[in-house]
């Protein structure tokens, strides 16, 4: 019985969709100011109960000028593939951004890596969540960007960690995600959908109405992400 109310739903779905289907739109993209850089340090743990103490310094500048800023660390009972973000700041002094971390004064109880990602400021900077419009935005350490497009689907764009430019790997209609999420609802056959790959990038539609995107984190940890398929609100 539940799943003939999911696909009433799509059914509503359907009427959203086929209204945004009408115009003639670019995908949205992240906002990415070539001047400005948001950097953002993290850490991914590689063993459950992982504990971090002490500070972390990051060297940034170009050829002419190198600057350096320290954020102090305190992370406790970080499980196995779970990320924590350190520490972030913006600067818009230097065209070519060049960025190192020395974890030297760390200490890590347990096994995980520091990283570094430098972005856009379309996010504004320092906070836990990015609001550019992601759906995924307090994913701070993730390169997987996922944004709903005006044409009632999903774009999903990979992030370089080193450059933070964004490219556009996955996108897809209303209309196809639909059509993914009513053949996944089958009363009869219900089942999960591979909708869309790009390298290591997967979507998938699932028979309750949800989407997930699987992809991994810069130190090669497997991450997901599950979200409505339609946003009826």
């Amino acid at each position: 019985m539940g799943n003939w109310l999911i696909r009433v739903s799509l059914v509503a779905a359907l009427v959203v969709v086929m209204g945004l289907a009408g115009f003639a739109a670019t995908p949205a993209q992240a906002t990415n100011d070539d001047d400005c850089h948001r950097v953002t340090v993290y850490f991914d743990s590689d063993e459950d109960n992982t504990d971090v103490g002490g500070s972390v310094t990051v060297e940034y500048g170009d050829d002419d000028e190198t600057r350096t800023t320290s954020f102090s660390v305190n992370i406790n009972n970080l499980d196995d593939g779970e990320s924590a973000q350190v520490g972030s700041f913006t600067t818009d002094d230097f065209d070519d951004l060049d960025v190192d971390l020395d974890t030297g004064d760390a200490d890590i109880d347990g096994d995980g890596d520091f990283n570094v990602s430098v972005r856009g400021c379309g996010g504004g900077g320092g906070t836990a969540s990015i609001n550019d419009g992601r759906l995924n935005n307090t994913r701070l350490a993730s390169t997987t960007i996922i944004y709903r497009n005006n044409i009632g689907g999903i774009d999903v764009y990979r992030v370089d960690p080193n450059t933070g430019n964004g490219s556009l790997v996955i996108s897809l209609s209303g209309v196809e995600v639909l059509r993914a999420a009513f053949d996944a609802s089958d009363p009869v056959n219900p089942r999960t959908i591979l909708l869309a790959q790009h390298g290591d990038i997967a979507f998938y539609v699932f028979s309750d109405g949800y989407c997930q995107v699987n992809s991994f984190l810069p130190t090669g940890v497997p991450e997901n992400f599950r979200f409505a398929c339609f946003d009826l609100g």
